[in-house]
């Protein structure tokens, strides 16, 4: 068979309904009664808007009335779900399952209201009145007999109220199962999550009534005054044994802390005996020691001032070696200077040579070069106009005007040639000049070299003669000591 799904049409109308329950449980009707007393409940008696809170501090009218109200909200809710249920013939819902959903929805809006910052009653007169509106004639006798016993043998209202929540959904689970009671099968399962969520909603109510009653701090319940103002004075009178009780437990504890603490000042006592004794005896000990201590350093610092003295005797040996090495170092360095000079001052002059020689060589070189080359032009070009004064001659035969015209022809060329050769033999000289400024410049150059090698070549051994003297007054430093040093430096030690 295929499952049904769990929302079906049936249980989102239940939900609707505990959600209406929850907005009319919101009306906390001991909430607004307080106002007219001027009097807050949450600051008196057990601090919550519960019936039994306004009954001890707002008076027996005010409690009786806000326990009708709270019942009559409960009622109100399920009356309205059983009108609203006709109108949709389509949904079939149980009736105990419409009624137990609706009083959840009342007694979660009850317990929990947002505008008190969800701090309500207790809920029971909204699950009582739930169990009344099942219509179930053994369920109400039951409820009613638990709670009327459990309050009189008690006089606990919290108590007797769980007590019969718990019986009340019990023996209403054991109907349903005896099929007693007649409920669909399809809703059997619904009304038990229902009724275990009451009780554990009434439980949730309770817990400052659970806490209170295990420690034995909960208040009994009475009709008269007379009556409630004998609890007071018991519960007051409690309250003095126990704070008696207190105070002997902590004058005991004073005591017991006195008498340890005079243990402890003898035990002190002893101790700084003991302690005076052992720093006693640390003393002579450490005396002792520092005796032994400073005749061992004495004889420790005379063997290295000796040990020092050889060290420096030594050193001041090696100290002279250094120096003499270091001046022999110097003089080689001196010389190596001196030669190094000398061979870059012959290499300088034979390389000036060589570029005096090589530049003269190319300076020739050049010169022949254009010479023959303008010589070559000059033919080449003596000989083109010459053919061209031949062929224009040659063409110039039948007029005589065109025989002056050759005639002047030939002389501009022979013009053109004339000047030609003056510009080649002008533009050689001009190489020829140059060639001889820069070999003058060149060898001018390497005289200065050489000149300035020879400088620094002097300043060498100049500044070399200083630090030979340098290196003697060292030497004379860092002598030996005589005979008649070395006793006086034992007989000091």
């Amino acid at each position: 068979m295929p499952l049904t799904p769990f929302f079906t049409p049936e249980r989102i109308f239940l939900l609707y309904c505990l959600v209406g329950g929850f907005i009319i449980g919101q009306l906390q009707f001991s909430f607004f009664l307080s106002k007219l007393k001027k009097k807050d409940l949450r600051h008196h008696g057990t601090g919550d808007y519960g019936a039994t809170n306004a009954f001890r501090v707002l008076g027996a009218p005010f409690g009786i009335l806000t326990f009708l109200l709270d019942f009559g909200k409960t009622v109100l809710a399920i009356y309205i779900a059983t009108k609203v249920l006709p109108m949709h013939p389509e949904l079939a819902i149980d009736f105990h399952a419409l009624v137990l959903y609706t009083g959840l929805g009342v007694v979660l809006g009850h317990i929990f209201p947002v505008y008190l910052k969800f701090r309500g009653g207790k809920g029971f007169s909204c699950t009582l009145a739930t169990f009344l509106c099942l219509q179930d004639i053994k369920l109400t006798g039951i409820v009613i007999l638990v709670f009327l016993v459990m309050f009189l043998v008690s006089r606990y209202v919290s108590l007797s109220s769980m007590v019969t929540v718990f019986l009340g959904a019990i023996s209403f689970m054991f109907f349903m199962l005896m099929r007693w009671t007649y409920v669909e099968t399809d809703w059997i399962f619904d009304c038990q999550c229902a009724l275990v969520l009451l009780f554990v909603f009434c439980l949730i109510g309770h817990r400052g009534n659970i806490v209170r009653l295990v420690f034995g701090d909960e208040r009994k319940f009475y009709f008269r005054k007379k009556k409630r103002l004998e609890a007071l004075e018991e519960d007051y009178t409690n309250f003095d044994k126990y704070f008696d009780e207190v105070e002997a437990e902590e004058s005991g504890l004073a005591s017991v802390e006195a008498a340890l603490l005079s243990d402890e000042a003898d035990l002190d006592a002893e101790g700084l005996d003991e302690m005076t004794e052992a720093a006693e005896e640390a003393a002579e000990e450490a005396e002792e020691v520092a005796e032994e201590v400073v005749e061992e350093t004495a004889e420790e610092t005379i063997e290295a001032e000796a040990e020092a003295a050889q060290e420096t005797a030594e050193n001041a040996e090696e100290a002279e070696e250094t120096v003499e090495e270091a001046a022999e170092a110097v003089e080689e360095t001196a010389k190596e200077t001196a030669e190094v000079v000398e061979e870059t001052i012959e290499e300088t002059a034979e390389t000036t040579e060589e570029t005096a020689e090589e530049i003269t060589e190319s300076a020739e070189e050049i010169i022949e070069e254009t010479v023959e080359e303008s010589e070559k032009t000059a033919e080449e070009t003596v000989e083109e106009v010459s053919e061209e004064a031949e062929e224009m001659a040659d063409q110039a035969v039948v007029e005589e005007t065109e025989e002056e015209a050759a005639e002047e022809n030939t002389e501009e060329v022979t013009e053109a040639v004339e000047e030609a050769a003056e510009d080649i033999t002008e533009s050689a000289e001009e190489i020829s000049e140059t060639a001889e400024e820069a070999v003058e410049e060149s060898a001018e150059e390497t005289a200065e070299a050489a000149e300035e090698t020879e400088e620094t070549v002097e300043k060498a051994a100049v500044a070399a003669i200083p630090l030979a003297g340098f290196f003697g007054r060292i030497k004379s430093l860092f002598r030996k000591p005589d005979e008649a040093d070395e006793l006086n430096t034992a007989e000091s030690i």
